[in-house]
């Protein structure tokens, strides 16, 4: 696998995207076929990496969790130790799995919508698992509850254990993305939600700002100055850095610099308090004040305090 992804960076021009979803693995193996997913060697070519933390329970084994919160939590961490975390996006799934009591194997696949019109029609109601942080539905057909259809039939006599996901236990997954500022989230799959995922999933999901390494180094290096100068920044902001007419900031920001030359205005850091820059590490500087995801930007020569 990790040579296919080579072969096709070497073939594909610069501009396209190379993706490549890969196992989880947790309990960090080294014989199995999840360990045929090589993350770090697969990262060096990709990207990014879709985690696929879930199936921690599947078809043919014992009931349980689609995706509990330390099956996920483990996956991620290994991966942390093998890849950037500005390379990660966190797989969650939009679907759970059924076990028949009595029946040796089970396991069948069941989108969340799917558990939703079933708790809906016959009002049932969930039990919440705090270990796994994932719900599980007990339904009984059994003359009182009957035509529950699922997958394209009804549902035999019997009582079925559906383990799944809903708002509470997605949030919950959502968050190790802002624990470990990873890259992003993708979802197996689209139309398998509910009718109200799209109202909560994009809040949770930026519920902090996500920064890359190179950001967070200049932040922690920014902090630790205003430390040594016993100043509290109210709010820390990295600038972004600029080399020739180039700036990691928006198009904005690139028209009023375009006619700058030569690479001499370089941000390195600056420390903000009350969105006003306090100090800088340079000679000039791009002051930027901005109110949540708005920019405003000026040029100018600053007091610089030498650091």
């Amino acid at each position: 696998l990790t040579n296919f992804v080579r072969l096709l960076r070497e073939n594909l021009p610069e501009n396209k995207t190379i993706s490549v979803a890969v196992a989880a693995n947790p309990e960090r193996l080294e014989k199995t076929w999840v360990a045929s997913y090589d993350y770090e060697g697969i990262s060096t070519y990709a990207n990014y990496l879709v985690l696929m933390a879930y199936d921690e329970h599947c078809r043919g084994g014992s009931a349980g969790s689609v995706a509990g919160i330390e099956f996920v939590r483990k996956s991620v961490e290994y991966m942390l130790e093998k890849v950037s975390k500005d390379k990660i996006v966190l797989g969650i799934p939009l679907y759970g799995r059924f076990w028949k009591e009595g029946e040796q194997s089970g396991g069948e696949a069941i989108v969340i919508g799917q558990v939703e019109n079933l708790i809906k029609k016959y009002k049932l109601v969930p039990t919440f698992d705090t270990n796994t942080m994932t719900p599980k539905l007990t339904i009984k057909i059994d003359g009182t509850i009957v035509n529950a259809y699922v997958n394209g039939r009804y549902l035999e006599e019997g009582t079925y254990n559906i383990w799944y996901e809903n708002e509470h236990s997605i949030k919950t997954k959502l968050k190790l993305i802002n624990e470990y500022n990873l890259l992003g989230a993708g979802l197996w799959a689209l139309d398998n939600e509910g009718k109200d995922f799209w109202n909560y999933y994009k809040t949770a999901l930026n519920e902090t700002k996500y920064e890359d390494e190179q950001e967070i180094n200049i932040r922690q290096r920014v902090e630790a100055y205003a430390k040594i100068i016993k100043v509290k920044p109210v709010n820390i902001k990295v600038m972004g850095i600029l080399e020739k007419e180039k700036i990691s900031l928006n198009d904005e920001a690139l028209e009023k610099i375009k006619n700058i030359k030569e690479n001499k205005y370089k941000i390195i850091e600056a420390i903000i308090i009350n969105n006003d820059i306090k100090s800088v590490k340079n000679d000039k500087i791009i002051i930027k004040s901005y109110t949540k995801n708005r920019y405003k930007l000026e040029i100018k020569q600053p007091d610089v305090i030498k650091i």
